[in-house]
């Protein structure tokens, strides 16, 4: 008997790797039956994405809830995490699980979490997200003060007997330890960033205006409002249809005060985006770009949508950073890398002038390659041979 348990992200939050790590312990663990825990609307997309649910059954399923989005209701919601994990353990004891997988978990909660495994004695994973990339930021919030000492006590006090981190991508895994290396590093888990690669993508048509996108929703801690000021070193360009930049995700209050008529904006006033909408704006993009910093939130943090890159074939232009400069090593050239704005703009202004059309085919190939690299079942024999280790 194996639990997999999701108290944090509800609805259509972490579906994607989510139901990628779903398959990666059926994989790993065949004859074992699954206990799945999370809201009712996650319990509904996972099928929907699963191939099969067969030895996976639902338990102790609550109700999607949009008043836990909002900060006022946290401790509402810590207090739901933690009452329901202490049942998922006592369960687990008294069915003799293998183990309870967490697919998140929140930084306080995580505490709770480490004191039950220990108490009841259940092998215990936990799945490092977002939350680690607030380790590295200088903000003196009282939030991310407490988000960080509920982070740094968790690892500090981690039972490593009991309960494993798992980590998405090496990098992550060498900064935290790098940063932290009183923190101990035993019993840790390291795979990619599980993703569904199945979908068909159309051939991109690679004709001019060529399409440069950024993805996901643009926020002052990702660097996004510097697609409008690389919008505008690349006006001429633009003015003459060679290319044109997306926004394709919600626009924060504070990046909107950056935004121009250079960049299309495709986004709604609240919620996420339609998938249909989304999808169709990623199949048409020809390049992706991200602009996160080196020593930033997302050294520490697992970019889903460089794996939508992965998944629409589509070459990366990014920031230099130790997330993507791990990833290029890798994977190969799946796009470029850059130090600085102005040698982004030099980059943008050769493709726009059909400089880069054979580069281009080779990335896109290089990218179909690494689908393989990255598929479901060598992330699963990565994980099972990790885990293995752990037992």
């Amino acid at each position: 008997m194996i639990f997999v348990v999701e108290l944090q992200k509800q609805g259509e939050r972490h579906i994607m790797v989510n139901s990628g790590m779903l398959q990666v312990i059926r994989i790993c663990f065949p004859d074992k039956h699954i206990l799945l825990t999370c809201d009712n609307r996650h319990a509904s997309r996972l099928r929907e994405k699963m191939n099969s649910f067969d030895m996976i059954n639902e338990n102790k399923i609550f109700e999607y809830s949009e008043l836990e989005l909002r900060k006022i209701y946290t401790i509402n919601k810590i207090l739901r995490e933690i009452k329901l994990a202490w049942m998922l353990f006592k369960q687990a004891k008294k069915l003799k699980a293998e183990m309870i997988f967490f697919m998140s978990a929140f930084p306080f909660t995580a505490l709770f979490l480490n004191s039950f495994a220990k108490k009841f004695h259940v092998k215990t994973v936990i799945c490092q997200h977002g939350d680690l990339g607030v380790l590295v930021l200088k903000k003196k919030k009282l939030t991310t003060l407490f988000f960080k000492f509920s982070i740094k006590t968790f690892f500090r006090l981690r039972n490593f007997h009991y309960v494993t981190p798992l980590f998405y991508g090496n990098s992550i895994r060498k900064k935290l330890f790098e940063l932290n290396p009183r923190f101990n590093s035993n019993n840790t888990i390291t795979i990619d960033h599980p993703y569904d690669y199945m979908t068909v993508i159309p051939p991109k048509k690679n004709e001019f205006p060529i399409s440069i996108a950024n993805i996901g929703v643009a926020i002052m801690i990702k660097n996004s409002h510097l697609i409008f000021k690389l919008a505008a070193l690349c006006k001429r360009e633009i003015q003459e249809n060679k290319i044109y930049f997306t926004q394709i995700g919600n626009i924060s209050k504070e990046v909107k005060t950056y935004a121009n008529q250079l960049v299309r904006q495709i986004y709604t006033k609240s919620g996420f985006i339609d998938s249909e909408v989304f999808e169709k704006a990623l199949q048409e993009a020809n390049y992706f770009i991200f602009f996160y910093s080196k020593n930033g939130f997302y050294d520490m943090c697992p970019s889903g949508t460089f794996f939508d890159a992965i998944k629409y074939e589509t070459p990366i232009i990014s920031m230099h950073n130790d997330f993507f400069d791990y990833y290029f090593d890798k994977l190969g050239n799946i796009g470029y890398l850059c130090s600085s704005l102005e040698e982004m703009k030099e980059l943008i202004k050769s493709i726009a002038y059909g400089q880069k059309i054979e580069e281009y085919n080779l990335q896109k190939n290089n990218i179909k390659k690494a689908k393989k690299t990255l598929s479901i079942d060598i992330i699963a024999k990565e994980f099972n041979q990790q885990y293995k280790n752990i037992s």
